[in-house]
């Protein structure tokens, strides 16, 4: 399966700024259950700065979406990091993404909410 597709790209670019969004925003809320807690642990763990825990597992799920469809974890995070060269989202918000934050990212998405 080729990550090119418009709508995988698109997905996973959506999933990006849903990531920048619940990872920057300045609001601490708690956060749902056991699968929340130990993804934004995992993710927090990884370098991720989550500052918004209730908005967090959006993007596992996200990321459990795509695997759903094929995507491989290693598509995931080359789309990721793409999308993230050409628009720099993350670099903006003052976080430098790198290939093992997505890698842990998707792993814990993983271990966190894909069945």
């Amino acid at each position: 399966m080729i990550v090119n597709s418009f709508r995988t790209r698109a997905a996973i670019c959506a999933a990006g700024a849903a990531v920048v969004a619940a990872l920057t925003a300045g609001t601490a809320i708690g956060v749902a259950d056991a699968n929340d807690d130990a993804f934004v642990a995992a993710m927090q763990k990884a370098g991720w700065p989550v500052k918004n825990a209730a908005n967090a597992p959006a993007m596992g799920k996200d990321v459990c979406a795509e695997l759903a469809k094929g995507v491989t974890p290693d598509q995931i995070v080359a789309t990721f990091m793409d999308t993230e060269a050409a628009n720099g989202d993350f670099k903006a918000s003052g976080v430098n993404v790198t290939n093992q934050m997505v890698a842990a990212m998707v792993s814990a998405a993983k271990q966190s909410y894909c069945p």
